[in-house]
């Protein structure tokens, strides 16, 4: 029966409400916020006194290995400083490693800050730990009589470490899976671990019955699965008798131009289709754009800068640090001699004397309730005008507008607006998943990134062998209701085409 105690949410939800919430709070003393990644907070970042200025890691490029050490991957390095950062952790790896599990452990204890990351390790060795493990387990037994997990092909680790926990407890555990699916390695999420602990549990029935796509879109992926399963068409879409479209292209930017007239032709709209790639830049080039340009120290660009990536940015981690800056740029406002450095949304509210309901709404008023195509100085004007009527607290004295949001520069203001939003929407195939889309166009570049045996996603759906990078291909393309439309860079066209027909 649906009744009380139950629990409908994500798996991360769960481990923080359930586990890494009441343990921290008993802990510190005081229940401490989640965030999904440290990028939401500024500050959080790692620089060695000897480092060249400017150059910092971010600490969502530390994580566990398998020693349960705190150590910087390399791989996830990312920025046009990437290389120098690179040779700076040669030879100082010990002192930046330790520079960043100091930060973590700084940010937990002292500010009660818990990363989705730190969150699921803090679970797994509470659960993994002969002295905490029995506690835990029992605490759980009297909580939950069963869970069921959906999309369990993307738990990790740690998630397994809880079910297990769960499962010795007694609880009964119900997983639905397709390995297919499993696109979330990066965070330890392994289809031969699932697959391993799947076994301890009964086998259920095969669900292929496809109430999303069309026959031509289940068949493409049918093909790109390498498992036994297959795609049944059997839904709203099941009368649909239009093939997949293959869009060979020289250059990215070539397909948005072809888009316009296949979609029209097929009664469908722009806002119909989703552009999608591995990689953001490649899915937004071939969308007609590019991604929103970085941001600014001057409150009114960073203000603009939000609207466009609201407007026009589909990944929800950029949404939300947009709307987390806006949030800033107002403390900033009330309290221009404090700083909101390392502070989380709620601390910000605390320091403001307002709940996090009330920022969060009074960012949204003031990133949407003006638009930067108006101009800069109507821009600017408008922003100051909104931020003085917006309900302060009576604590607050809001002073010197005209300095802080003072107009930008006909340069930077130019910088900023000369890349339009994209036309048509895009994303990463990872940003959508779980998501779907009367038609999908799914990017494959020129380039295509090698597995740890120098084989990409093409080499590994020809050869009939399993990988991420096929697994990817999987799940953009099962994203699409009645259309999907295979951009290729046109050295790898044929072969694509052979594939799809075999």
């Amino acid at each position: 029966m649906l009744e009380p105690p139950n629990f409908i949410g994500t798996f991360d939800s769960f481990i923080n409400r359930f586990i890494t919430g009441p343990f921290v709070a008993k802990v510190t003393g005081k229940y401490p916020r989640f965030i999904d990644s440290w990028a939401s907070i500024p500050g959080a970042e790692v620089r060695l006194p000897t480092m060249q200025q400017g150059l910092s890691f971010a600490l969502d490029w530390f994580d566990w290995n398998d020693a349960d050490e705190y150590v910087l991957d390399p791989d996830k390095i990312a920025g046009r400083f990437a290389a120098a950062l690179r040779n700076e952790y040669v030879g100082s790896e010990a002192a930046i490693n330790s520079s960043a599990d100091r930060l973590r452990v700084r940010l937990i204890r002292d500010r009660q800050i818990v990363s989705a990351a730190a969150s699921r390790r803090t679970a797994m060795r509470l659960l993994s730990t002969g002295r905490t493990r029995g506690p835990w387990i029992a605490l759980l037994a009297a909580r939950f009589a069963e869970v069921i997990v959906d999309e369990a092909q993307d738990s990790g680790v740690e998630e397994l470490e809880v079910l297990q926990a769960m499962l010795d407890g007694g609880v009964a555990v119900v997983m639905v899976a397709d390995l297919d699916q499993a696109i979330y390695e990066f965070r330890r999420a392994s289809p031969e671990q699932v697959r391993s602990f799947a076994e301890k549990l009964p086998a259920g029935r095969p669900l292929d019955g496809n109430f999303r796509s069309s026959p031509a879109i289940c068949n493409a992926g049918s093909s790109l699965r390498t498992g036994l399963g297959v795609d049944l068409a059997i839904g709203p879409n099941a009368a649909i008798e239009w093939p997949v479209r293959i869009v060979p292209f020289d250059d990215l930017s070539e397909v948005a131009d072809c888009l316009p007239d296949l979609l029209s032709e097929l009664g469908l709209e722009a806002k119909d289709c989703k552009v999608l790639a591995h990689r953001g830049r490649d899915a937004a080039s071939a969308a007609g754009g590019s991604s929103p340009i970085p941001g600014s120290s001057h409150k009114v660009l960073r203000a603009a800068r939000a609207h466009l990536v609201l407007t026009s940015e589909n990944n929800p981690a950029r949404l939300r640090q947009a709307v987390g800056d806006v949030e800033r740029i107002l403390v900033e406002i009330a309290l221009p001699n404090g700083t909101t450095d390392l502070e989380h949304a709620g601390g910000l509210a605390d320091r403001l004397g307002v709940t996090e309901r009330w920022l969060r709404s009074s960012a949204l008023r003031l990133t949407n309730g003006v638009t930067p195509r108006i101009g800069r100085v109507a821009y600017t004007l408008e922003l100051r005008r909104i931020v003085q009527g917006l309900g302060w607290p009576t604590s607050v004295t809001i002073a010197n507008l005209g300095h802080q949001l003072a107009t930008p520069s006909e340069t930077k203001w130019s910088e900023l607006m000369l890349e339009p939003p994209t036309g048509m929407p895009w994303g990463t195939i990872h940003s959508v998943k779980g998501r779907e889309f009367e038609a999908v166009v799914l990017v494959i570049p020129q380039q295509l990134v090698p597995n740890s045996e120098g084989k990409s996603c093409l080499d590994l759906w020809s050869e009939g062998e399993d990988g991420e990078s096929r697994r990817v291909l999987y799940v953009g393309a099962t994203r699409a209701r009645q259309l999907l439309v295979v951009a290729v860079h046109r050295s790898h066209a044929e072969r694509v085409a052979g594939l799809l027909d075999r």
